[in-house]
């Protein structure tokens, strides 16, 4: 195992650990989730600072204080999205704030890389990106806490979201069991293919012989947004949940197919692997689990593919998992809960 795939198995534990820890963290915080944030992030930054130290000195010591690094990612979006849920816009709002991770997966990624060719080590580079964002996620904590809370009309629409002690989670689980499971177990498959396709995305490129170049990844992870906004941010107009959701659900479907398809054409006559590496990207993110085993290049994997993407057709898409999808079951259900517990619950 080498050590980048260990550091990332490591990170994904407490990145997990984090889950359960922010099933009460982020449920409960309503009104705090300024502080917890700045907390989290100063965490973060001190955990990749002595990653640069342990890395340094001990690399092969270096996975502990990445599995710290972990631990505050999984609460981070269930506190952000706590600013946006049961308003008029909170589709618009969520979608912005999920496409901006997908572009900013490969923006940093790309500034990753000209820091590695400056001369700064592998080691290092974490912390000095941490720093160069850490302002900016300080003002974005400001400037959320401007937002009004929602309005009368607002709560009419998508109904009032309360924090939720032990008891409320416990009796709304106990009354959709079933579905929620069933949504949580999807949702921890594609979070697991997310990370992989983002940790190997260098990887994945180079194995289908492109050269990765600064740009490259800010470029397709762009082009990949840009698409997703326009049809899921579109659900702000229809006023229905219980319609939106259909069509939510909808959206899935419709990335399976543009998975499979893509992934069928590409096994049959392989073309240009950006392009793929975008079509491909564009069916996971919209409806779909990923297999990314364009980075596993022997006969035998590449001619299970086309079976596995056949089998992973029924799992549900990234994007709309982590924007609208929660936020209009809660207001077609019309029980009190919030999104922030929802997307904290599943892994």
């Amino acid at each position: 195992m080498t050590l980048k795939t260990t550091l990332i198995l490591f990170q994904l534990m407490g990145y997990l650990t984090s889950k359960f820890i922010g099933i009460k963290v982020t449920s409960e915080a309503k009104g705090k989730q300024d502080y917890i944030l700045a907390a989290l992030c100063l965490f973060a930054q001190g955990s990749l600072v002595l990653f640069g130290i342990i890395g340094t000195y001990a690399p092969n010591w270096s996975f502990i204080p990445i599995f710290f690094n972990g631990l505050p990612l999984g609460m981070v979006w269930g506190l952000v999205v706590s600013y946006f849920e049961g308003r008029k816009g909170s589709d618009f709002m969520m979608v912005s704030l999920c496409i901006s991770f997908i572009v900013g997966s490969g923006v940093v990624k790309d500034i990753a890389l000209v820091l590695l060719d400056r001369g700064f080590t592998q080691f290092w580079v974490p912390a000095i990106e941490g720093s160069m964002f850490a302002c900016v996620w300080f003002l974005c904590i400001i400037l959320l806490n401007q937002l009004p809370p929602p309005s009368t009309a607002d709560i009419e629409l998508r109904g009032e979201r309360v924090a939720m002690n032990h008891q409320k989670r416990l009796a709304y689980f106990l009354l959709f069991a079933p579905g929620l499971v069933a949504l949580w177990v999807g949702a921890a498959l594609l979070t697991s293919y997310r990370d992989y396709r983002d940790s190997f995305s260098v990887e994945i490129i180079e194995d289908m012989g492109v050269e990765v170049v600064p740009g490259i990844l800010s470029k397709t992870e762009s082009i990949i947004a840009g698409v997703l906004l326009i049809p899921i941010a579109s659900l702000v107009f229809v006023k229905d949940n219980k319609k939106s959701f259909a069509i939510a659900m909808s959206f899935l479907v419709l990335g399976a197919i543009i998975l499979l398809v893509s992934t069928t054409l590409y096994m049959a006559a392989p073309y240009d692997g950006v392009k793929y590496y975008i079509i491909s990207g564009l069916g996971s993110y919209l409806g779909e689990y990923f297999c990314c085993s364009a980075v596993l290049v022997n006969e035998f994997i590449h001619s299970m593919l086309i079976l596995h993407s056949l089998l992973v057709t029924i799992l549900k898409g990234y994007v709309p998992y982590n924007s609208v999808l929660f936020e209009r079951l809660i207001g077609a259900l019309g029980e009190q809960c919030t999104v922030s517990y929802l997307v904290s619950t599943r892994c």
